[in-house]
């Protein structure tokens, strides 16, 4: 309701991940690299934690855009597999293996390795991500662990990547883990935003929209979504929408540290409710 007040083209904040307002902070832009490490040199895991809203799911699809097509094939989970069947039923979508009968785990790991023989000899490197990798179970996780066994002439058939809330590094602690854990060769805490990355943040989000250039967040206001979302773009995104939504209810084209206040008190009465 407040796009044409402020002259937006689209909502600027949004909680669902939007790929046309990219902003990668310096903690984004060091998770990516060692991403893109982890893919190139197809050596082990690539295990990437950080808490809710920190934009590990933005991170992986920010990865997914910069794949070349050619060199590779990815298969990307959103929900983590419960089962080993739901696992392979994941690869028999993909990979479309027709040829293999429901429930046939024997034939479907056939099919899997053939079809990851077939990437191989096109010299197209197929990676596994997990996202929400916390959920994994211990059986899961073994699972998934001999899957990375597969090679073809020597060379790992696939790369996987576990993506997860900091829960997922407790239960790769777990003694019965340490097989996988010793195949971990790319490891990063995804950090939240500091004080100045938040700034920018916001400032970016805000230039990809408006038509013209307005300074909207006053720097307390800014300095106070900081302090209360402790850098996580989630937070501050839903932070910064009510905050717009404040000010617009004012009739003001400046955001202020009340605003901000207010924003945040609402946010909190609907989590409590």
């Amino acid at each position: 309701m407040y796009l044409s007040f402020f002259g937006f083209s689209e909502k600027p904040f949004t909680i669902k991940p939007n790929k046309h307002l990219l902003f990668l902070g310096s903690p984004h832009v060091s998770a990516l690299s060692l991403l893109c490490y982890g893919v190139e040199n197809n050596d082990g895991f690539t295990v990437i934690v950080g808490e809710v809203g920190c934009g590990k799911t933005t991170l992986c699809q920010a990865l997914l855009d910069q794949l070349d097509a050619k060199k590779y094939f990815p298969i990307y989970l959103p929900i983590p597999p419960q089962t080993e069947e739901e696992l392979l039923a994941s690869f028999i979508s993909t990979f479309d293996i027709q040829e293999v009968s429901s429930g046939n785990i024997v034939e479907t790991r056939k099919g899997i390795k053939q079809k990851l023989t077939y990437y191989n000899r096109q010299r197209k490197r197929v990676l596994l991500i997990v996202d929400e990798a916390q959920n994994l179970s211990n059986a899961m996780l073994e699972n998934i662990r001999l899957l990375s066994n597969i090679e073809i002439n020597g060379n790992r058939a696939m790369h996987i990547i576990l993506l997860g809330q900091p829960e997922l590094k407790q239960h790769l602690r777990q003694r019965c883990m340490r097989q996988l854990r010793q195949r971990i060769s790319v490891f990063q805490e995804l950090r939240p935003l500091n004080a100045r990355e938040t700034r920018h943040y916001i400032q970016h989000h805000l230039s990809l929209v408006q038509t013209e250039h307005i300074s909207l967040f006053t720097y307390w206001a800014m300095h106070k979504i900081f302090s209360l979302s402790k850098g996580v773009p989630r937070i501050i995104n839903n932070i910064c929408d009510k905050s717009l939504i404040s000010a617009y209810v004012r009739n003001s084209y400046k955001v202020k540290r009340r605003d901000v206040v207010r924003a945040f008190q609402e946010i909190q009465q609907i989590e409590e409710s």
